[in-house]
């Protein structure tokens, strides 16, 4: 009987195993690359998010640096006794830690969005008894006029809420002439473009000087009583009603009720504050110390020739009659006019309320070491911030 044979394997069947494992084998490797790319793609998401956190964690911590210094700068008692600072700038929460000494401050900023932190740090110097800016030049005028006849010498800038009127010889060095009106003359100066930000107006809060005078109004000794040469030995001396002074020896403040006189020759000592709560006058010859100030509620009238004032201010919400020539070293503010009719230097700044005139030859050098030390009291002082150091501390606490 004849015997059966096994078909023989066709060659078409084995090739379509091979393609099956071999499509088996790349659905099998896509799959792992695939997966592989997802998770890269999940770890690449996350390190986006982290590094925009942290980004936005360091912004937040610049953010409460400058809110830390913005309070010191606006914020006298905050400047005395700085405390921490927190806050938020978007999703970043900050908390800024201070230490003071003397007139530097350091500010340590640490914000933290989610998991990520950042720390950053930034010393200052902070002088908070500077003179307000109009005192940056050597002649303001705040909402008046500055007319300025015959010889006119000035070194520094000039500034007015209003006219500028110079006359034909005019001079003006190392600075501008600006204003908020017109510029008029000839001579040898320029005419400064307006900033964007103008000169804030310097305002005088005039309360201390008066409830001294009503001090002496109600309660002072009788001007019979008062001797010269007066050594004020560091104190307060009240006088009711109007007193011509000679030699003060000692620092200290004076003040009377009614018109305050300077006699002829007379000499002030550093350090002395007179208030008048009329008219002050000053007469020939008188001499004063530096850190001097004078203040009369009336005004100031300047009725002789050859004074000598150094490192004083002649402070007045009336106006000051300058009817002699002078020398002074200092600054003069008038909420009124400043008034100059004779030949006169100054060496420091004029500040007029309602205008600055002259009709003589007039030299003004603009000088801030000619200032008196001290800011007198009324004005707001300028808090000037000098930054100097900044670290970046990463992601280290406090």
């Amino acid at each position: 009987m004849p015997q059966l044979k096994a078909p023989a394997p066709r060659a078409g069947g084995r090739r379509r195993g091979g393609i099956l494992i071999v499509a088996m084998a790349v659905v099998l490797a896509v799959s792992l690359l695939g997966a592989a790319m997802l998770a890269m793609g999940d770890s690449n998401g996350t390190e986006a998010v982290r590094g925009r956190q942290a980004m936005q964690a360091f912004w937040g911590a610049e953010a409460g640096l400058h809110a830390a210094i913005a309070r010191l700068r606006l914020q006298s008692a905050f400047r005395a006794s700085p405390a921490t600072v927190n806050g938020t700038c978007g999703l970043a929460a900050y908390a800024v830690a201070i230490t003071r000494a003397g007139a530097f401050y350091t500010l340590t900023s640490r914000a933290q969005v989610a998991r990520a932190y950042r720390t950053v740090a930034q010393t200052v110097e902070i002088n908070d008894s500077g003179w307000p800016d109009a005192f940056d030049y050597a002649v303001f005028g705040t909402e008046g006029n500055v007319d300025l006849k015959k010889g006119l010498n000035v070194s520094g800038d000039m500034f007015a809420y209003g006219n500028i009127s110079l006359a034909r010889e005019s001079t003006v060095t190392n600075g501008e002439v600006y204003a908020t009106g017109a510029v008029t003359g000839s001579g040898n100066f320029t005419v400064g473009t307006l900033p964007d930000v103008l000169p804030q107006q310097p305002t005088f809060d005039t309360s201390w000087y008066v409830g001294k005078i009503a001090t002496a109004a109600a309660s002072g000794v009788a001007p019979g009583t008062v001797s010269f040469p007066l050594n004020l030995a560091g104190g307060t001396l009240y006088v009711q009603g109007n007193l011509d002074i000679r030699n003060i020896t000692g620092a200290g403040t004076l003040v009377v009720s009614g018109n305050l006189g300077l006699a002829q020759d007379v000499t002030i000592a550093s350090g002395v504050t007179l208030l008048s709560g009329a008219t002050l006058t000053l007469a020939k010859d008188c001499e004063t110390g530096s850190n001097t100030v004078f203040y009369a509620q009336t005004g100031i009238v300047l009725a002789k020739d050859g004074l000598t004032l150094n490192g004083c201010a002649l402070l007045t919400p009336g106006d000051i009659d300058c009817q002699k020539s002078f020398t002074m070293g200092g600054v003069m503010y008038a909420g009124g006019t400043v008034g100059i009719k004779k030949d006169a230097v100054v060496t420091g700044s004029i500040i007029g309320a309602t205008g600055v005139t002259a009709d003589m030859n007039l030299s003004v050098y603009h000088d801030p070491s000619a200032f008196p030390p001290v800011l007198p009291p009324g004005f707001t002082p300028t808090v000037s911030v000098a930054a100097t150091l900044w670290t970046d501390r990463g992601s280290a606490a406090f």
